[in-house]
């Protein structure tokens, strides 16, 4: 496909056509590619003051969430490690997040069926503009409510016209978007620097402390945040590569949860999910060590706990996810337990997927400095096979 082909197509993707796209994916799990919406070229970005030090933007942590959500760089979290150094932004909407776009919008000029789905760039540390992550916020068109996170933009971006992959990481129990860039970026850019992936976009989403990654009974709406707010949002506002096959998810605790929850229940967004010392809870482990969460979050229903849960997505999604997912999970000690007994599930239901002990505390940087080479590797491969818009 030519560039001016793939300009004329994102500027003619809606919003609501994404959004009737992914509710049709949620619903059955098909492993093609959704239709996302548009890549304009990115916003400009604001400036640092004029010693050059970087400002952070006024963001109130999103209602709902644990006292500790709102951490700053340098505070005790469940990981135990310091972010790298933001660098200022200001938060900025995206035009038409007033309010829905209109359904019966029907100027969108229908995908290219066929069509080669560009692959991540060679592996290596590109040339060009230094990489920055960046805070942001915008107002959730959906809940009403600031949806905040980081952004990793790689190496070149600045300087080039490229479009890249994107890889959502998330935070643990009582973590936040500030937690989990030090780690992950190290081992990223190390992976970068020894010649295992290429650039790509990472983003940090800040959910909702004990919240699970899901829509809770008390009004903590993490999954809608995540999958119909911030998604749309990157894929509009940033040169992303807005397919299933360029897009994956990680996350270390109640992050790796929440990225197998994803991985496993959103196939048709998602072509991988990584969890390090994912916190895999069953709804019998929770209620047992965690009953005010089974409680607060889940109404002490387990169907509740299901709609969210990677043990009832992988079940229901077995054939899509065997067909076309790519599963690692990387435990430490202390949830070493949980994780053998998904791993046990995955291989009864004949689900492929890779898992790698990692002899570490329950802290990120431990298992990801570890086993990060080889999770990058992963990306790099999943995110460097042949896609079109009408296959993963």
């Amino acid at each position: 496909m030519t560039q001016s082909q793939l300009d004329r197509r994102r500027s003619h993707r809606s919003p609501a056509n994404w959004m009737l796209a992914l509710m049709a994916l949620s619903a059955c799990g098909a492993p093609h590619e959704a239709a996302m919406s548009s890549n304009p070229p990115m916003m400009p970005m604001g400036s640092t003051d004029e010693s050059g030090g970087a400002q952070m933007p006024e963001a109130a942590p999103n209602e709902g969430g644990s006292a500790s959500e709102g951490e700053t760089p340098g505070t005790t979290n469940e990981s135990g490690d310091d972010p790298i150094d933001l660098v200022s932004e200001e938060p900025v909407a995206p035009s038409g997040t007033d309010a829905p776009a209109d359904p019966n919008e029907t100027d969108e000029v229908p995908p290219d069926l066929g069509q080669l789905i560009p692959t991540i760039a060679e592996p290596g540390f590109p040339a060009g503009s230094a990489p920055r992550l960046v805070p942001m916020q915008f107002a959730g068109p959906i809940t009403g409510l600031p949806v905040l996170f980081n952004i990793y933009l790689p190496p070149g971006y600045d300087s080039g016209s490229a479009t890249y992959p994107v890889v959502y990481d998330l935070h643990g129990l009582t973590d936040s978007r500030d937690t989990n860039p030090g780690p992950v970026i190290r081992s990223f850019e190390a992976g970068m620097r020894a010649g295992v992936i290429g650039p790509l976009i990472v983003v940090f989403p800040q959910s909702f402390g004990e919240a699970y990654y899901a829509d809770t009974r008390d009004a903590r709406p993490a999954e809608t945040q995540m999958i119909r707010e911030l998604i749309p949002y990157i894929d509009q506002n940033f040169r992303t590569l807005a397919q299933r096959a360029r897009r994956g998810v990680t996350g270390f605790s109640m992050g790796g949860f929440g990225a197998l929850a994803y991985a496993t229940k959103y196939p048709g967004l998602f072509s991988l999910g990584i969890g390090y010392d994912s916190a895999l809870d069953t709804w019998e482990t929770l209620v047992g060590r965690r009953a005010y969460i089974a409680a607060a979050a889940f109404g002490n229903d387990e169907s509740s706990f299901d709609q969210i849960s990677p043990w009832a997505s992988a079940a229901r999604n077995a054939a899509v996810l065997t067909e076309s997912s790519t599963l690692r999970l990387v435990p430490g000690t202390q949830y070493r337990d949980f994780n053998e007994a998904f791993r046990d599930h995955l291989t009864a239901l004949g689900i492929p997927h890779e898992f790698s002990q990692a002899d570490c505390p329950h802290e990120y940087g431990c298992p990801i400095d570890r086993e990060g080479a080889r999770s990058w590797a992963i990306v790099q491969a999943v995110f460097s096979k042949p896609a079109t818009e009408s296959a993963p």
